[in-house]
């Protein structure tokens, strides 16, 4: 029979109604190797933290899965990913929990692996009408590089498969780093109009046209969306003469 021995301090962020102790190390042991262990440095009152977190490590097997440091609650210096086999899967350096400088991903053989190498993997299989290997591949570069351009065309495969929440997401997120991207404002109002959320599409379409006043195909889909709820049809009709003299034709969209 197995020798078990399994030790377990209070859940860190539940018990405690006074102030206690700093809490060290929670540790499960399998088989004399341990399996799982979480280093926590802390002082905690009422299950709150009241002074600084210092880092926390998880194994498994007796292998370090993922290590992190924590200042004042913050992710704070080295951040370290592992694969459950001991390769080290991704390294990221933070600020008081602002990520700082580049990241750096490995893959399982320990081969170096980009941001921009990533990003090419997901574009080139988007051109080919991939969407869940370009999904993949441009959820490893937001990991490695999160900018502007990978949560546009993250965005636009989640569109394109039909996950529309998703995309709805990631165009937010494009949005939030770059508030002056008129294309993802048109790209989000095209999603809200396939979900017939029609309020949020003009809002989104009116925004592309306040950014960019002579994108075409913004007139012209909110031309069609107030075509369609019927209510003021002589400004559908003045927005899609208007994509038309920017030159955009029913037959062209």
């Amino acid at each position: 029979m197995k020798n078990i021995l399994l030790i377990i301090l209070p859940l860190l962020l539940i018990v405690g109604c006074e102030k206690g102790p700093k809490k060290i190390i929670v540790e499960t042991w399998e088989d004399g190797t341990p399996k799982k262990a979480d280093y926590v440095i802390g002082d905690w009152l009422k299950g709150i933290q009241q002074e600084t977190l210092r880092s926390i490590t998880y194994y498994e097997n007796g292998e370090i899965i993922k290590d992190e440091n924590f200042k004042a609650g913050k992710l704070d210096g080295k951040f370290t990913g592992w694969y459950e086999s001991g390769q080290k899967r991704i390294e990221g350096n933070y600020i008081a929990g602002e990520h700082t400088g580049t990241w750096t991903s490995w893959d399982s053989l320990g081969v170096e692996t980009s941001a921009a190498e990533w990003f090419e993997k997901g574009y080139n299989a988007g051109k080919n009408k991939e969407y869940n290997k370009a999904i993949t591949f441009y959820l490893q570069t937001v990991e490695l590089d999160p900018n502007y351009d990978i949560y546009k065309n993250l965005g636009n495969a989640y569109a394109n498969r039909g996950d529309l929440s998703k995309a709805i997401q990631s165009y937010e997120k494009a949005i939030e780093l770059t508030p002056d991207a008129a294309d993802t404002y048109y790209n989000l109002g095209n999603v809200y109009t396939n979900q017939g959320d029609l309020t949020n599409a003009i809002q989104s379409y009116e925004k592309t046209i306040e950014l960019d006043p002579e994108h075409a195909g913004a007139y012209y889909n909110l031309g069609n969306v107030y075509a369609n709820q019927g209510e003021d049809l002589p400004k559908a009709i003045q927005l899609l003469q208007e994509a038309a003299r920017l030159g955009l034709r029913g037959d062209q969209e």
